[in-house]
């Protein structure tokens, strides 16, 4: 199970200039794109919710009604985004060949974000991703987002899958705390959105800095299961 944004696709440009265009549109100053991308990977509404108290950390004078304008912020966002999600994203380095090896391995793929599902629908079709994974779980879906484990294991039971078996692959906290909440494997990407001392704080037993090396990865799981398993 792949976390999309910091780590099958680097998508940080598109999201932080859609941040700063819906802001404008609703009448507030722009941020800067490096400190927007920091706001990333808890879903379009924390992304605006923390966009717009770094506006006011920022401006001590800038009256801000939280409530009202995190909604108006978010719907700016929301229409803007799906139109121009793919103008500066990118898979990472080595995810198409990496997908393609895994799937010829026959495992059992799919995406849980907390990106809403439209858009990420959008960049994994855009970019020809879509064709290996069984599923895209968005962060608009029934079960909770991220770190929340109820959509991870709506995945298992749709996939059949034990937690054991299950291997949750991201570059944040809220994947590596999701993985742990839901009892599966972690593997966390280091070159990703996330914040790579944070994660490493966590002792991931799994980490990789190139997704390249993710089968080799995969494989060093599936060993270590597989001699954990009672003997017969």
């Amino acid at each position: 199970v792949f976390d999309l944004d910091g780590t099958l696709i680097d998508s940080r440009l598109d999201i932080a200039n859609s941040v700063n265009v819906a802001l404008t549109l609703s009448g507030f100053v722009t941020l800067p794109t490096d400190l927007i991308i920091t706001f990333i990977g808890d879903g379009a509404k924390n992304l605006i919710a923390k966009s717009l108290k770094a506006l006011q950390r920022l401006n001590s004078t800038l009256t801000i009604d939280l409530d009202r304008d995190i909604k108006k912020v978010l719907d700016a966002f929301l229409s803007y985004y799906p139109d121009h999600c793919l103008e500066y994203t990118l898979p990472y380095p080595g995810i198409v060949d990496t997908l393609k090896d895994l799937g010829h391995a026959n495992y059992s793929m799919a995406i849980l974000t907390n990106k809403p599902l439209a858009p990420a629908e959008k960049i994994v079709r855009g970019l020809n991703l879509h064709s290996h994974f069984n599923c895209i779980v968005g962060g608009d879906n029934p079960w909770g987002v991220k770190p929340n484990p109820g959509a991870l294991k709506q995945i298992l039971r749709d996939e059949k899958a034990l937690p054991g078996e299950t291997i949750m692959i991201g570059d944040g906290l809220q994947d590596f705390n999701v993985a742990k909440a839901a009892g599966v494997h972690f593997i966390g990407f280091l070159q990703g959105i996330g914040e790579r001392d944070k994660l490493l704080a966590q002792n991931p037993d799994f980490t990789l800095e190139d997704m390249r090396t993710l089968p080799e990865v995969i494989a060093r799981i599936e060993m270590k299961f597989f001699l954990s398993l009672p003997k017969p």
